[in-house]
């Protein structure tokens, strides 16, 4: 597994709406405006098979929902989407999903965007681009636990406590890093960044 994305949009809108209108089903709609929104998928996954990269596309859902005539009708939109552009989809209930990396996507969940934090708020955007590369810095090569990174950061930066693990889940949840996500995060260890994208860092810009 090289990469995770999480709730990949089915675009264009004309493609769901159009399979929607084929399978004579509704398709999904705002419940306050009625205006016809645009479906996800829960993760849209890069793995690496014989050499070679190819993506997959999973929903997750319990297995009790299922039975939700609705839910079906939805479920088939989506899978004749993805079937129309050749990638392999599929429903992953609860008793499938790596519990490890549920964990770790949780964990970084709410942090792609690092400028709406209480803690960082009123910085302007230089000086959080100046914080996130001075924090990424002393993660990329260490020997110390992530907490203890993290804390000595907010402590020297003069920063609110938890600050620096805002920014760790930033640049997990922007692939910016590379991490191994199919072991659980744990930040009283030492987490090995095993790659930093360049093509990713250049989100920084738009900070």
């Amino acid at each position: 597994m090289l990469d995770i994305r999480e709730q990949f949009p089915l675009l264009p809108i004309e493609d769901t709406l159009l399979i929607a209108e084929e399978l004579g089903v509704e398709h999904p709609k705002h419940p306050d405006s009625g205006e016809y929104i645009v479906m996800t998928t829960d993760f849209l996954i890069t793995i690496k098979a014989a050499n070679k990269l190819a993506e997959v596309a999973r929903t997750t859902k319990y297995k009790d929902d299922l039975l939700d005539k609705r839910v079906l009708e939805k479920f088939e939109i989506e899978r004749l989407y993805w079937e129309k552009r050749n990638t392999n989809w599929g429903i992953v209930t609860e008793e499938e999903i790596n519990k490890d990396i549920a964990h770790n996507i949780s964990f970084v969940h709410g942090y792609h965007d690092i400028s709406n934090i209480d803690s960082l708020i009123d910085i302007n955007p230089n000086e959080l681009k100046d914080l996130v590369y001075e924090f990424l810095k002393r993660i990329v090569v260490t020997n110390k636990a992530m907490r203890t990174i993290c804390n000595q950061f907010d402590k020297e930066m003069a920063l609110a406590k938890g600050t620096g693990l805002s920014i760790f889940k930033y640049l997990v949840s922007n692939k910016i890093i590379e991490v191994d996500i199919t072991k659980k995060l744990e930040i009283n260890e030492v987490i090995q960044v095993l790659n930093v994208s360049d093509i990713q860092l250049n989100k920084l810009e738009v900070i």
